[in-house]
């Protein structure tokens, strides 16, 4: 009964989006913005295990809940085993699919409702009482699996995965604000000239371009403390990236790129010659040093031995501030546009998505350096003394 359902979820203000579809979203672009998965009973050919199997694959750690009329222990079995997080045979009642939410998330979603649940059903339930909703979904014609698509947006307090009722994917994606709002902070920087960013040892590590300062911080503080700070023995640093065997510099007026010791001075183990006249922005992928030059608006990727070119990219906008790539996706910002984008990893780096925040548009301070970790987005702005953190979630597709 996917009004009962919807209802339910309503009552925790829960935005529900429907396709008929469900196969095609199964891309890990498109699971990375769930939060749950709810699987139904699967008209063929797409079982339920075959469903499990596939998100397990594309996103190991994504809660799935399957709620089903197949009460057989073996199958029960199965799909825990294939991966899933919870089982509800049919009919279950409302408290019990949202408690099943609730052990997936390890937060309460019903101690606030807008209404009670104990609420009138919005039509007999197959037991032909009335007096509270049930969630026996009975399999439905397959003359509705070809279903148009529809959407229907609530109050978007959270987002709940996906739900295969009445013959339809139905896609509950639901985002939780509050813990957004948890990773939504702004940290008082002593420095006002951040540059660039890098990860180490779970340290953030930031690159100060006046003062030719690294800063270590710890992300785990509440202040996000300096514990470290490294002077760099060679002027007119503009970029900075950390691996396991030294930090790499760029040095934009003498066009050069560097290797230094992780060492209390920083000494400078290797000299290279950038590509570009601009060298700024550095990343290391853990196999391979990716730069950027600023004028040429270029992102070159570098052998790691000799940094030699191996390949060069265009980049999306002509003010390129940083640069990040994991193994799904590459990401560049733009202090001219004022916007992230979101590349493909194919032969040109195709942009995929471009995003923007609030806080791109605030100020004539431009943007400098970003760095993501897990769903958290960091960023800066030369000219700020300020570091910022964001949810995912936050950032708005344009």
């Amino acid at each position: 009964m996917r009004l009962a359902l919807r209802a339910v979820l309503e009552a925790c203000d829960v935005v529900v989006e429907e396709t008929v579809d469900f196969e095609a979203n199964l891309s890990p672009p498109y699971l990375d913005s769930l939060d749950a998965v709810v699987v139904g009973d699967t008209p063929d050919p797409m079982t339920a295990d075959q469903t499990i199997s596939k998100i397990r694959l594309a996103k190991p750690t994504l809660p799935i809940v399957v709620v089903s009329a197949t009460v057989d222990g073996a199958f029960r079995n199965q799909v825990l085993h294939l991966g899933a997080s919870e089982f509800l045979p049919k009919p279950f009642e409302n408290k019990e699919f949202l408690h099943a939410l609730e052990r997936c998330f390890k937060e309460p979603l019903i101690s606030t409702p807008k209404e009670s649940f104990e609420r009138p059903a919005l039509g007999p339930s197959v037991h032909g009482q009335a007096e509270k909703v049930t969630f026996d979904i009975p399999s439905p014609p397959s003359s509705q699996a070809g279903e148009k698509s529809t959407k229907r947006h609530f109050s978007p307090w959270l987002i709940v995965g996906l739900a295969l009722v009445a013959g339809t994917w139905v896609l509950y994606r639901w985002q939780n604000q509050q813990r957004a709002a948890k990773l939504h902070h702004d940290y008082r920087l002593p420095y006002s000239n951040p540059a660039d960013m890098s990860w180490h040892d779970g340290k953030l590590w930031i690159l100060d371009w006046l003062s030719q300062t690294v800063y270590v911080q710890d992300v785990s503080d509440a202040n996000v403390s300096i514990v470290q700070a490294l002077h760099l023995p060679i002027a007119h640093v503009s970029g900075m990236t950390v691996t396991n065997s030294g930090l790499y510099t760029s040095d934009g007026w003498a066009k050069k790129i560097r290797l230094h010791r992780l060492d209390a001075s920083l000494s400078v183990q290797k000299e290279y010659s950038s590509p570009g006249p601009s060298p700024a922005s550095l990343f290391w992928d853990g196999h391979y040093l990716w730069s950027v030059d600023s004028q040429e608006h270029r992102i070159y990727q570098h052998e790691p031995q000799t940094l030699a070119v191996i390949a060069t990219y265009p980049t999306p906008g002509n003010a390129p501030a940083g640069f990040y790539k994991d193994e799904k996706f590459a990401w560049t910002m733009d202090s001219r546009t004022r916007r992230l984008y979101q590349h493909r990893l194919d032969s040109n780096l195709s942009v995929l998505q471009t995003y923007s925040l609030p806080e791109f548009e605030e100020g004539a301070e431009p943007l400098s350096c970003f760095l993501w970790q897990a769903d958290t987005f960091w960023f800066a702005r030369d000219r700020k003394a300020l570091l910022f953190r964001r949810d995912k979630r936050l950032l708005t597709p344009r």
